[in-house]
């Protein structure tokens, strides 16, 4: 839906969701990150220090040089530890506006919250030209390094308020119907375009979004997009650049899924590989319980899914660890197991021999 409205002093500004992109990978995401289960074993690389390089990434996206090792010491402190170091104070900043939205995850998107994020981000900070609960009074360029078309926010407190007003209002009355994901990028750039404050808008416009998914359930996301951001910094700021030449979102959309892909596609890919295994454990153990199986023939299935490992007929009589199950077994029992286990769809033959079906069901 597009929204065009008539600001005090800076003009036009619109709001449009408009995309003509491929969205396949944004599903994906909602699916991987939302609506899927998603067992320990499947993120658990992902969610160890989760925390710490959300941090480390958010803060070396606006220039800082801090690192993991420097993050994970300067969070054991509080605050007033660091009276005059600014690096580590930005640290403990962004790490507060984290903890602030986890507690705010029941709340609504507001004017409010979005003050007290910043307010957080821009605590103790020496130099602040920022008052708590005012917006910026004045216009300034911004990231004139990765703009293609010069553009000027609007310098006017109550254009800004006029205009996080009208983003909300958008967000959350006329885009009932769009998806979460979309909402949290459009609710990112358009507050990083306003710019409100005279600091820190990039890191709130970034946590506000975590925090947006967060409300909407999606898990680990909000904490691999700021690596993913800066990862890809320069992409990451020349679609912020051309969303605010345009107001458009596809650049963005296009960005982000390619940078998203391979994550998306090795987090599904896991957790179906967990699924089927976790499927085959209770089909197998089914038809034990039924007498479909013998024990002998259920000991060997789950050998084989358990060790990923390959036989042939000759294997199960003569090799290890096979012949404890089936050294005294004749060659037309054998024959005739591995017979039953293929009508059954249990094992599928490969190059070296038979193995396990993941998928029997």
């Amino acid at each position: 839906m597009q929204k065009e409205v008539n600001t005090f002093h800076s003009g036009k500004y619109l709001f449009t969701d408009e995309i003509s992109s491929d969205l396949s990978v944004i599903n994906e995401a909602i699916n991987v990150f939302c609506r899927m289960p998603l067992f320990p074993e499947t993120v658990s690389e992902l969610k160890t220090n989760c925390i710490e390089k959300a941090v480390t990434n958010e803060a070396r996206l606006e220039g800082s040089t801090i690192t993991i090792d420097q993050v994970k010491n300067i969070i054991l402190h509080e605050r007033s530890n660091f009276s005059q170091d600014t690096m580590a104070i930005e640290v403990i900043n962004i790490c507060s506006a984290y903890s602030l939205i986890d507690s705010k995850t029941n709340s609504n998107l507001s004017a409010e919250l979005i003050s007290d994020i910043h307010q957080e981000l821009t605590s103790s900070l020496p130099h602040q030209k920022d008052k708590e609960g005012s917006y910026r009074k004045g216009g300034v360029k911004a990231d004139e390094k990765w703009l293609t078309v010069e553009y000027v926010p609007p310098g006017s407190p109550l254009d800004i308020n006029f205009l996080v007003k009208h983003l909300i209002d958008w967000l959350e009355k006329d885009l009932i119907a769009q998806n979460p994901l979309v909402k949290a990028f459009l609710l990112h750039l358009h507050l990083k375009k306003i710019q409100p404050y005279y600091d820190a808008n990039g890191h709130t416009a970034r946590i506000i979004e975590a925090w947006y998914l967060k409300k909407h359930d999606f898990k680990i996301l909000p904490y691999l997009l700021p690596i993913i951001y800066n990862v890809n910094i320069t992409e990451y700021y020349r679609a912020v650049s051309e969303f605010y030449a345009t107001s458009n979102i596809t650049a963005f959309i296009q960005f982000i899924s390619e940078a998203l892909r391979i994550t998306v596609e090795d987090i599904r890919n896991k957790n179906f590989a967990k699924y089927s295994a976790v499927i085959s454990d209770g089909y197998l153990s089914n038809l034990l319980s039924e007498k479909i199986l013998i024990k002998r023939q259920f000991d060997l299935l789950s050998l084989l899914k358990e060790k990923n490992i390959t036989f042939t007929q000759e294997d199960l009589q003569l090799k290890k660890p096979f012949t404890s199950l089936y050294g005294n077994v004749s060659r037309t029992t054998v024959a005739r197991d591995i017979k039953k286990f293929e009508d059954l769809g249990l094992i599928k033959a490969s190059e070296n021999g038979y193995k396990f079906n993941n998928n029997p069901v």
